[in-house]
């Protein structure tokens, strides 16, 4: 038995053996063929930056040809992208580098697959028994050599060690991709109208500060006591400071204010002019606003934006009147009278303001603002309504 079953058992060994040899040269294909691929995404790499380096060269020609042609003459902004559109090659498409890379993971997955089966099959061959020895050494001599497991274990141990740089070398491929992706810009951006936005979008959540300064005109005031008469007034002063939230466009928070005006000349209806071109009066109207104010954002150009508000709120005003009368007057009722009257009342106002940013966080406006002050009445005494014209300069900061 031991006779017939030797020869069965070296055929088999022999088979092993050129199984073995022919996974390990499929390998070796598999990695020739991983080696060219990389050497072909090296030299893609290579022309992609040869191609940058060209697009730099043109970006710099554009900027000298800019340059050259604004000190000649002016040309429309369009005709230079179209022309530098036409020169620039073409960008390699991604989509060629992700197929090799795929089909190179692919044969990745199927050489270690040959590995593990290679290291299990070498497992199966150590547990097998040797022959006996009583078998004769004839019959020792006659049967084929075994390949020796030290030369097999060192081949399979090359092949890991090429397999993890093979992998290395992808991974590192990949992130330089992805670097230049996120790196990439277009070379010649064009700004069309549909781009433009009208409406400046701010991010929510932000915070705005302005602080205002400005010159106040008021209309001729009607003053109601014994006799129905006019106010008239010089330009006063007016501050304002405005804070709050902002929400994209809109702009929403409290205003306190400031304002004071002063009376020059006080005309009593139904007299002549002769008797009271001489009625000169002095005294001042000066008062508090607490208001809400809502403003919105539009835009008009990179820095120049347009900025509209509405405030409405309330006014604590303090008004102060002295009359007199110059001896020669035919009015001697109305000689060193005063009048004093304050209390609370309705202020409502609009504005408008053409604003500059010299950054994002800084802008100054001028501007105008229309307000409207309610009656104020205190006994005997009637204030009416106030009418008042506001120039405007101010500052903005968005927090």
């Amino acid at each position: 038995m031991l006779f017939l079953l030797s020869p069965i058992h070296g055929r088999a060994e022999s088979l092993f053996g050129t199984v073995q040899k022919d996974s390990i040269s499929t390998i070796n294909d598999g990695l020739l063929q991983l080696e060219k691929d990389l050497a072909d995404l090296k030299k893609i790499k290579e022309k992609e930056e040869k191609i940058k380096e060209k697009e730099e060269k043109m970006k710099e020609k554009e900027e000298k040809m800019k340059k050259e042609r604004k000190t000649a003459f002016r040309q429309p902004a369009a005709a230079i992208p179209a022309v530098i559109e036409k020169t620039t090659p073409p960008p390699l498409s991604d989509t060629s580098q992700s197929k090799n890379i795929s089909s190179l993971s692919e044969e990745l997955i199927i050489i270690e697959k040959e590995l593990l089966r290679l290291g299990r099959e070498q497992e199966r061959k150590a547990s097998v028994q040797k022959p006996p020895a009583t078998i004769p050494p004839a019959i020792e001599k006659t049967t084929p050599p075994t390949p020796s497991g030290s030369s097999q274990s060192k081949n399979i141990s090359s092949l890991s060690e090429e397999l993890i740089i093979i992998e290395k070398e992808l991974t590192e491929i990949k992130r330089g991709e992805e670097s230049r992706k996120l790196k990439r810009v277009p070379s010649t951006a064009r700004i069309t109208p549909e781009s433009r936005s009208v409406v400046i979008v701010r991010p929510s959540g932000h915070y705005f500060l302005l602080l205002n300064s400005g010159i106040a005109f008021a209309q001729d005031r009607e003053f109601a006591s014994s006799y129905a008469s006019l106010l008239r007034t010089r330009p006063g002063v007016e501050l304002s400071v405005a804070f709050g939230r902002q929400f994209g466009p809109w702009t929403i928070g409290p205003e306190i204010g400031y304002r004071r005006l002063e009376y020059k000349q006080f005309i009593v209806q139904g007299l002549p002019t002769s008797s009271f071109s001489s009625i000169d009066a002095t005294g001042n109207s000066s008062s508090y606003s607490l208001a809400m104010y809502v403003g919105r954002d539009f835009q008009l150009g990179h820095s120049w934006h347009l900025h509209s508000g509405v405030s409405l709120g309330v006014s604590e005003s303090d008004e102060f009147l002295s009359v007199q009368v110059s001896p020669t007057s035919s009015a001697p009722t109305f000689t060193g009278r005063r009048v004093y009257a304050d209390g609370s009342h309705f202020q409502g106002s609009i504005r408008t303001a053409l604003q500059y940013s010299f950054s994002d966080l800084f802008a100054a406006y001028l501007g105008y603002r229309f307000t409207y002050v309610d009656d104020l009445e205190d006994f005997e005494v009637k204030f009416d309504s106030l009418l008042v014209h506001q120039a405007e300069l101010g500052l903005r900061w968005n927090l």
